[in-house]
């Protein structure tokens, strides 16, 4: 079971942010960090530029099965062709914007003898296993069965079975998506198939009582502790309105994502000049999750300029969205920033003064 008395991990605590008042209105800044879109990838390990909106590239270095959409023969590549010819042999896996879930199957492994799975159940159940061979053909199991509430950053697990027959804490676990992978109280899970822990061992389920592991069923438990909250049976979901707010030089800027299902996305940078009026940048495009990294590509925005894509690392509990240095946190509703307020909607360009400006497709750069 997690540690029942835990901390907040560090990777949802506030960064340092150190922003000027340009880092935080200019459009080539408040963009998340990432290397300008080059070109497309070709899905065989090419990088150029499909032709019409056909999944068929120019040029690919090696033999494209048109009918399956696969490369094959160069020993390049095995992944599905894309319409836009975006994923390449470097990219772990297409780009998506489907929000993280921690139902499904996790494995931990704590060293070459020694592994714990969770199966995290949507119907509010959660079976944890914890492995440890004691020869090649055989294995001492501890098991674990009970029910789970997720409450903010916290997931919540109450047993209710134990192969240990001594009374066990509820245990408030801290968590987060880092990319694929779930994070409680610091240690790392990654996401695997339904497998059964053990399969083709001969298994001894039981418990380890000082030092000593002793055969023991799996029976109802008593508990011990207080949750840390109600909770509710459900997931967060990476979707909806996100605020951070920021300080330079004495100026308080709002800043505020809000990212859809659809995988588009729209960001506002607001603040107040005096009791009545606000400056406002706002940018919109779409976005992407792959692996531990989201990717936003600009297409309109207040400020003229290009087309531009950044990518940055991302990490997210039900509370808190943290990408590059920015970190979020969730808020309930839309609200409208500087609302009642007079609002001007543009940007500085390069560190002038802040000027009107309408929100516009911004420029493909040729080749681009």
């Amino acid at each position: 079971m997690p540690d029942g008395d835990a901390t907040v991990p560090d990777i949802i605590e506030e960064p340092d942010v150190d922003v000027t008042v340009p880092d935080v209105i200019e459009a080539d800044v408040i963009e998340p960090d990432g290397d300008a879109d080059a070109c497309a990838k070709d899905p065989c390990g090419g990088c150029t530029t499909p032709t019409g909106g056909s999944t068929a590239c120019v040029t690919p270095p090696t033999t494209c099965d048109s009918t399956q959409g696969t490369c094959e023969s160069s020993g390049l590549c095995s992944y599905t062709q894309v319409s836009n010819c975006d994923a390449g042999p470097d990219a772990d896996a297409a780009p998506t914007c489907v929000s993280p879930s921690f139902y499904g199957t996790w494995l931990h492994v704590a060293s070459a003898t020694s592994s714990v799975q969770f199966v995290i159940n949507a119907d509010g159940t959660y079976t944890l296993t914890v492995l440890d061979t004691t020869s090649a053909v055989t294995a001492n199991e501890t098991l674990e069965t009970g029910t789970w509430v997720q409450s903010g950053g916290y997931l919540i697990f109450t047993p209710v079975k134990a192969s240990c027959p001594a009374s066990l804490p509820i245990g408030n676990s801290t968590y987060s998506f880092n990319g694929t992978d779930l994070v409680l109280d610091d240690i790392v899970y990654a996401s695997t198939a339904p497998e059964t822990l053990g399969s083709g061992l001969t298994l001894v389920v039981g418990c380890t009582i000082a030092g000593t592991f002793t055969a023991s069923p799996l029976a109802p438990v008593a508990t011990t502790g207080t949750p840390i909250g109600t909770g509710t049976v459900g997931e967060p979901s990476i979707y909806g309105t996100w605020l951070d707010t920021v300080t330079p030089d004495g100026i308080t800027y709002n800043l505020q994502t809000v990212l859809n299902s659809d995988c588009t996305y729209q960001l506002t940078v607001f603040n107040e000049t005096s009791n009545a009026t606000g400056n406002e940048t706002i940018e919109t495009g779409t976005f992407a999750l792959n692996g531990a990294n989201i990717t936003f590509t600009e297409l309109k925005a207040t400020c003229p300029g290009n087309v531009t894509v950044g990518t940055t690392d991302y990490f997210f509990n039900g509370d808190q969205l943290l990408t590059g240095t920015v970190l979020y946190t969730t808020e309930p509703t839309t609200a409208t920033l500087g609302a009642g307020l007079t609002l001007v909607v543009g940007c500085s360009v390069n560190s002038g003064p802040f000027t009107p400006y309408s929100l516009a497709p911004l420029t493909v750069p040729d080749g681009g």
